[in-house]
């Protein structure tokens, strides 16, 4: 006959009981024997549930009608008791056991895995990134904006702009022209001056900085608006949000995926953070040419004043592109949105 030791636990308090689990031949009742106090418990077959292997070396579990609980280590006796039983694949450690003695099951598994990974990270999280922020409230755009703008001047440094109030007066004249020709009333916009390295960038809101060396650098007012006018658009098409939501997206997948869900409130909470250094996507970039550059085209007949935008900062930063590391990047090259806008023109 075979018996199998292990611990008894009766459900109602957490001591553990050494005892022995048989059957008859029949596998129609089992007997539990508490060894300590020689008391001997029995159960119908159908009153009881063994818990499949789960891994070579883990505990195996016999649930009994009452609450109470069985463990053993020794899977192989376990299984002789238990003889024939019908499976049901309701019960999820079941289906797992099965999946761990096929390794052809555990090779499709784990491609089938890639390929739901692959599959959310391609096409699920931008496509569910992109509706939520185009539902996001102007409410919570201007919080998201205004924090993120709060955490620059304070902790990176974004000193107030030198530049003379007649430059800011004329440039401030220009964008609220700009802004009454193609911006949204749904954006609250408005442009800020800071001094910092070249630079443009818009936030969700329709708060649009400008770096004082940029407007030194660019020559022409046509490059100053062209410049303007692509960052408009990331505001019009919500990129900033849709980055970060991407980004938070990815996240919260990678979390999930390493059981620690419990990561999502800290991600949440660095959303300023994460538009601060998340930047745009190639695509995104490419849009805001096409944007501005249809603008132009409009206005002036040209859209030259955006090339030549890009040309002056890839005098300034382009030394560092090359086409090895345009793989790796996650805009295109400076060179690419050139070539792009020279091919595009005025149709």
């Amino acid at each position: 006959m075979t018996i199998c030791e292990g611990k008894y636990y009766d459900g109602l308090s957490a001591k553990p009981h050494a005892a022995l689990l048989s059957c008859d031949d029949r596998h129609s009742s089992y007997q539990l024997t508490l060894l300590e106090s020689k008391e001997i418990l029995k159960f119908e077959a159908g009153a009881i549930d063994f818990d499949p292997p789960l891994g070579k070396t883990s505990p195996r579990t016999v649930r009994f009608p009452n609450g109470a609980k069985f463990y053993t280590e020794d899977s192989d006796k376990l299984d002789t008791l238990r003889g024939k039983y019908k499976v049901s694949f309701r019960n999820p450690q079941v289906l797992a056991s099965l999946l761990e003695n096929h390794r052809q099951a555990i090779v499709i598994s784990i491609l089938i895995l890639a390929a739901f990974v692959f599959v959310a990270y391609k096409y699920g999280i931008p496509a569910v990134a992109d509706s939520v922020a185009k539902k996001v409230p102007r409410s919570v755009l201007e919080t998201v904006s205004d924090n993120t703008l709060e955490t620059l001047d304070k902790y990176f440094g974004f000193a107030p702009s030198n530049l003379p109030e007649e430059r800011r007066g004329e440039l401030l004249a220009t964008f609220d022209q700009l802004i009454f020709e193609i911006g949204s009333p749904e954006y609250s916009y408005k442009l800020e001056f800071r001094d910092i390295p070249p630079n443009a960038f818009a936030l969700p809101s329709g708060t649009i900085i400008f770096s004082d060396s940029l407007i030194e650098e660019l020559v022409t007012e046509e490059a100053i608006i062209a410049v303007m006018a692509h960052e408009v658009a990331h505001v019009e098409e919500r990129h900033g949000m849709r980055q970060v939501l991407r980004q938070a997206g990815v996240a919260f997948l990678v979390s999930t995926l390493l059981s620690d869900v419990s990561s999502l409130p800290a991600i949440l909470s660095a959303l300023p953070e994460l538009l601060i250094s998340s930047g745009y996507s190639r695509s995104f970039e490419s849009e805001a040419d096409a944007y501005s550059a249809d603008y132009l085209c409009h206005r002036y007949g040209s859209s030259q004043g955006m090339v030549d935008a890009l040309e002056r900062l890839q005098s300034l930063y382009g030394m560092a592109e090359s086409e090895s590391t345009e793989f790796i990047s996650t805009h295109p090259l400076l060179s690419k949105r050139i070539e792009m806008l020279e091919e595009l023109g005025c149709e």
